[in-house]
């Protein structure tokens, strides 16, 4: 019989590549996370589009429940819709919002999974996360559209800002690889609201 640990780790999450602002890059990432109620946001990526910050005390609780205090930046964020239709928000900024993820399911898989959906297999993995957005935004979280085929819970999950997949499916779990270096913020002690970063 399999553990509880083993099951989750055949999940793949919901990464979603969305339009992005930046002419430099074809698209940004972000994490759907249902089971997180926070906002974040890679510091290079805030850093890179420009958004503006504050620095804050953060402390942080780790997946794997360890608590700590760091220097944080609060960040006024923005993306785009594919309709060009602008949404912001205030993200929490980490060093990784994930850590590396790597899952690149191969395209013969993905045709096998969704066979009448051309391009599925460019729907999921990033090399890294530039947003993690929980349920503090639940009206943007995808909801799921197509259930793949030959069993699972797998599924093509779409929003305002794109598709994805996510889910478990025999055919997925060993593929897939867990974080643990995602956060969840506790309080936010603010340490000087008038500083930028």
């Amino acid at each position: 019989m399999k553990s509880a640990d083993d099951l989750e780790d055949g999940v793949l999450l919901q990464v979603m590549k969305i339009p992005t602002a930046d002419k430099s890059k074809d698209y940004e990432v972000v994490l759907w996370d249902t089971a997180c109620s926070g906002l974040f946001v890679r510091k290079d990526h805030a850093k890179k589009m420009g958004f503006p910050c504050k620095q804050k005390l953060l402390r942080v609780c780790t997946l794997g429940g360890d608590i700590k205090e760091i220097d944080g930046s609060i960040f006024e964020c923005e993306i785009i819709d594919r309709s060009g239709k602008s949404y912001k928000f205030m993200a929490h900024g980490l060093d990784e919002v994930t850590g590396s993820l790597n899952t690149m399911l191969s395209e013969s898989l993905m045709r096998k999974l969704f066979p009448n959906v051309i391009g599925a297999h460019r729907m999921c993995g990033a090399p890294e996360v530039d947003y993690l957005i929980g349920l503090a935004k639940a009206s943007w979280q995808p909801t799921r559209t197509i259930q793949a085929s030959d069993g699972g819970n797998f599924w093509i999950w779409e929003n305002d800002f794109g598709s994805c997949v996510g889910g478990s499916h025999p055919l997925v779990g060993n593929q897939v690889t867990r974080s643990d270096s995602l956060y969840t913020v506790l309080k936010v002690v603010e340490v000087d609201s008038v500083y930028s970063c």
